[in-house]
């Protein structure tokens, strides 16, 4: 569901996939209605959506960060079903702390939203957490503070943000930098969160610990309800040369298992990196997520490909290719649908210099290809994010600057397999 960066990988003729052979779902869907304006930023730009749907209202909650010079700041819109924008608050705002890279997870017990971010003050960087209502209003117990040591020493960035319906609790990992060391070490930290929106007392661990020179980057997490556990991806540097996609198991409750096991997802001879990960936990078989990434199979050439896991965390013997233009396609990410089982896989693909859409692809539970991809069209599209909604659907939003513009601002629109009729029907 989130915001990433590019990737690289080779794949050998040996390596390449070869397509499971599962029926497709009949429904692909497609862009549905046009596209719409989530929020039109005036001076500063509007960053790198993430999206939530709240299942009790069917609406959307769209957050993320604008770029204002010495003060950036939090931003959340809600969204009808039909794409109309309800209204919105600023989540974290003030100079001269920098607020950034916000990810939000909505709770199915409470109707409510636990939003996380990146904050800077002094020089310092930590993850901060804020539970809220439906409608947007600020909880009591008020933020937190996500942190294992002194400010001086970490440097936190990047969350993401997960919720676990059996245990109603929220898992909430990053970036965590140690400074003293040169090369710096950075793992992947995770911290559990109470449904209450208080941070567990338990504190901080290491989802993955960086030894030195191996540093870890980019976490995406998703929860899969049937085994109560949540699955962290990341990708990871070799200690010589590339980027890998590693993952880890952690239980629904945000604890490490007895004997954690880390989970190779994506290696090759060159890199795999901006991985994200979704669940469907009702799919027929075992493998109940879908992790994808960007990978560099030539030079500047970057495709989009996938791979199942199961939820015991044996990744798919193979990998498959989800996007394979010539161009330098990055920065997927992916939501699953319970209805019909399927994910929707997204991504940004440069064409021209005024050319460079979002596209969008459906994939089977069982990681058939369901339909090619589709578009929605932008002049500078980036950062793209997709949440799944009800009966199949799902909302798609980006950052884009119009030609005449001069910053960016987020858009959305649908994807699915509505049929709108008109408001006013006349019979003559």
């Amino acid at each position: 569901m989130k915001k990433r960066t590019r990737t690289t990988l080779f794949l050998s003729a040996g390596l390449m996939l070869v397509l499971l052979a599962v029926p497709a779902i009949v429904n692909a869907g497609a862009p549905v209605g046009s596209t719409f304006v989530v929020r039109a930023a005036s001076t500063e730009p509007a960053k790198q959506p993430a999206i939530a749907y709240n299942s009790e209202w069917q609406e959307y909650l769209v957050v993320f960060w604008n770029d204002r010079p010495g003060c950036d700041d939090i931003r959340a819109e809600r969204v009808s079903r039909t794409g109309q924008v309800l209204g919105g608050r600023w989540i974290a705002a003030g100079c001269p702390n920098e607020h950034r890279y916000p990810d939000v997870a909505y709770n199915t017990q409470r109707n409510e939203y636990l939003i996380v971010w990146a904050e800077e003050s002094g020089g310092y960087s930590y993850v901060r957490t804020q539970r809220f209502t439906a409608d947007l209003q600020p909880m009591t117990e008020g933020q937190q503070t996500l942190i294992v040591g002194p400010f001086s020493t970490y440097t936190s960035i990047n969350p993401a943000v997960a919720y676990s319906s059996n245990s109603d609790k929220y898992l909430v990992v990053w970036e965590l930098e140690v400074i003293p060391p040169t090369p710096a070490a950075v793992s992947i930290a995770g911290h559990a969160v109470g449904g209450n929106g208080i941070k567990d007392p338990a504190g901080s661990f290491n989802v993955s610990l960086d030894p030195g020179g191996q540093p870890r980057r980019l976490p995406d997490v998703a929860y899969n309800r049937h085994a109560n556990g949540f699955l962290v991806v990341w990708q990871q540097w070799n200690g010589t040369s590339v980027w890998d996609v590693y993952g880890q198991l952690v239980n629904g409750n945000g604890t490490l298992p007895p004997t954690p096991l880390p989970i190779q997802v994506a290696w090759y001879v060159q890199s795999s990196m901006a991985p994200a990960v979704a669940a469907i936990p009702t799919t027929p078989t075992a493998y109940k997520y879908l992790v994808v990434w960007a990978a560099e199979v030539s030079p500047g050439n970057w495709d989009i490909y996938g791979k199942l896991v199961e939820e015991n965390g044996t990744p798919h013997p193979n990998h498959f290719a989800i996007a394979t233009d010539p161009a330098a396609e990055s920065n997927p990410a992916v939501a699953g649908t319970e209805y019909g089982h399927q994910y929707l896989v997204t991504w940004r693909l440069p064409r021209g210099p005024v050319d460079v859409p979002i596209l969008g692809r459906p994939v089977s539970y069982a990681g058939a290809l369901v339909a090619d991809p589709a578009e929605f069209p932008g002049p500078a599209a980036d950062y793209p994010a997709v949440a799944a909604g009800p009966a199949g659907d799902f909302l798609v939003a980006w950052q884009d600057q119009p030609l005449a513009a001069t910053s960016t601002n987020i858009y959305g629109q649908f994807w699915g397999n509505r049929v709108y009729l008109p408001l006013v029907v006349r019979n003559h």
